[in-house]
């Protein structure tokens, strides 16, 4: 009886044989946490965006442009550009304008009006500088000591007058006054020296115009003054 005794393990015994279960200390508790708030990722503070600029005027141009540069399907040959009355393109010019608009990938619509705008703005710009070079001629006029200043109207623009009704029997060289030259000043001291020749007369009037009075070639010269 003494031996099972002694080799029965009493009940302290098998509490302290009982697996270690031990909750982890507070220390091992924390660990994880502290490592996953070192690998969370850090929040960034939100970055504010720069206010967008307004596009200008001539980025607006510039935009449409480019727009009108891509690539809309050029024809295999355009047809014969349209153009205003008395306008005419030389072959150079003709072969360049053809070679951009194609390049440009533009259709025969979009062509035909660039080409409408480049001719208008030629036209605009040689107006301008064809009337400020008569207005040069017209303030020459006026100051030549010869045929200007109180002799213009008094004595050379009659002789102009008579010059005109004597070999200006179609209105040709009328024409031609008009066209800006009229205020030339070699041009008016030609024609006012061979009103002076012809003199009064009327015989040398031919044609089927009749002579202008002295206020016509006044009125001619004020129109070529413009």
């Amino acid at each position: 009886m003494t031996s099972e005794t002694a080799s029965t393990p009493t009940e302290k015994e098998a509490v302290n044989a009982t697996p270690d279960t031990k909750q982890p200390t507070g220390d091992a508790v924390k660990a994880p946490a502290s490592e996953a708030k070192d690998k969370a990722p850090e929040s960034k503070q939100p970055q504010t965006e720069a206010p967008k600029k307004e596009p200008t005027a001539a980025d607006k141009v510039l935009g449409a442009l480019e727009k009108k540069a891509e690539p809309q399907g050029a024809p295999e040959k355009y047809e014969p550009w349209k153009l205003p009355e008395g306008v005419t393109l030389a072959d150079g010019v003709n072969e360049a304008f053809t070679d951009m608009a194609r390049k440009a990938g533009l259709n025969q619509k979009d062509a035909q009006s660039q080409l409408e705008r480049l001719v208008t703005a030629h036209q605009e710009q040689t107006q301008a500088l064809l009337r400020k070079q008569v207005d040069g001629w017209g303030e020459q006029l006026v100051k030549d000591p010869e045929i200007g200043g109180d002799k213009l109207e008094s004595e050379t623009m009659p002789a102009v007058a008579r010059a005109l009704t004597a070999y200006d029997s179609d209105g040709s060289l009328r024409e031609l006054l008009l066209s800006g030259l009229g205020t030339h000043p070699a041009l008016v001291r030609v024609l006012a020296k061979v009103g002076r020749a012809v003199g009064e007369t009327t015989e040398l009037v031919t044609g089927q115009r009749s002579a202008p009075a002295v206020g016509t070639a006044k009125a001619l010269y004020d129109a070529t003054a413009v």
